[in-house]
C-alpha cells in the first residue's frame, strides 16, 4: 500500500501516528519505560499546550509552529531523510543537498500535520508490552489509539533507538504500515521520474513547501 498526500483517507492514516502524542495516556500495568516515556510525556505536554492556547490554534502558523516544536526533537530526521532517498541516492549527494532534502522533508511532515490539525478528536493511547534487540539500543514501543466515538482502536507503533541518552523515532507504523517505507516509495518513483536527479526532487519538495498553508479537513 502506498500513501498518497492528497487522499484524505490517507492523510488521516498517516495522521494516526502523530495523533497519539496529542492523546492522553492511559496507565499500563507495568511501570513504563525510557522510550515509552518519550511518547507519554510528550503526550502529556501537547494536553497542556492545547488546553491553554485554543484561540491561537485558530492560526494555522501558530499551528506549525506547535507540530515543529514537537515532531522536531523527537524524530533523527537524519537516519530517516538517509533511509528514504536510499543509500545509492544518499552515498552519490552532496552535503549541501542532504540538508536541504533533510530541512524539505521535515517541513513537507510538518506542513502535513499542521494543515490537518483541526481533524484531531478526543483519543487516548494505551501502551503494550515494549518489544526490545538484544543489545536494547533499538525497541518498538507498540502502542493502541482508543477512539471516543467507539470505533476499533487503532494500532500505532514507534521504532525508537538509544543515542547519548536519549530516545528518537525511526519510524511510525500504522496498523504494520510504515510511513517511512511509504515516503520511502513515493521519492524512489520521483527520483526515476527525474532521470535519476536528486536535485530536481529536492527542488520539487521546496517549491511544494513555499505555498501558503491552508487547512484541509482529513476525514
Amino acid at each position: 500500500m502506498q500513501f498518497n498526500l492528497n487522499n484524505k483517507t490517507l492523510i488521516s492514516i498517516i495522521l494516526t501516528g502523530f495523533i497519539a502524542l496529542f492523546s492522553t495516556s492511559l496507565a499500563a500495568q507495568v511501570e513504563l519505560k525510557a522510550p515509552q516515556l518519550v511518547i507519554k510525556e510528550t503526550s502529556d505536554k501537547l494536553q497542556a499546550l492545547l488546553k491553554d492556547e485554543t484561540e491561537e490554534l485558530q492560526d494555522i502558523n501558530r499551528v506549525r509552529e506547535i507540530v515543529m516544536e514537537f515532531i522536531e526533537p523527537n524524530m533523527d530526521f537524519h537516519r530517516i531523510s538517509s533511509s528514504i532517498v536510499g543509500r545509492k541516492h544518499w552515498r552519490s549527494a552532496t552535503e549541501d543537498q542532504k540538508t536541504r532534502f533533510k530541512h524539505e522533508f521535515k517541513e513537507k511532515l510538518i506542513r502535513t500535520y499542521a494543515k490537518a490539525f483541526n481533524s484531531f478528536d478526543e483519543w487516548s493511547i494505551r501502551f503494550l508490552p515494549l518489544r526490545e534487540s538484544k543489545n536494547k539500543k533499538y525497541v518498538r514501543v507498540k502502542t493502541q489509539i482508543l477512539r471516543s466515538n467507539g470505533a476499533p482502536a487503532v494500532s500505532v507503533d514507534y521504532k525508537m533507538y538509544e543515542k547519548n541518552g536519549q530516545w528518537k523515532i525511526l519510524d511510525v507504523s500504522i496498523e504494520g504500515i510504515s510511513v517511512v517505507t511509504n515516503y520511502r516509495k513515493t521519492i524512489k518513483r520521483e527520483i526515476r521520474q527525474a532521470n535519476g536527479s536528486l536535485e530536481a526532487v529536492i527542488q520539487k519538495l521546496a517549491k511544494k513547501n513555499a505555498e501558503p498553508l491552508t487547512v484541509v479537513n482529513a476525514t
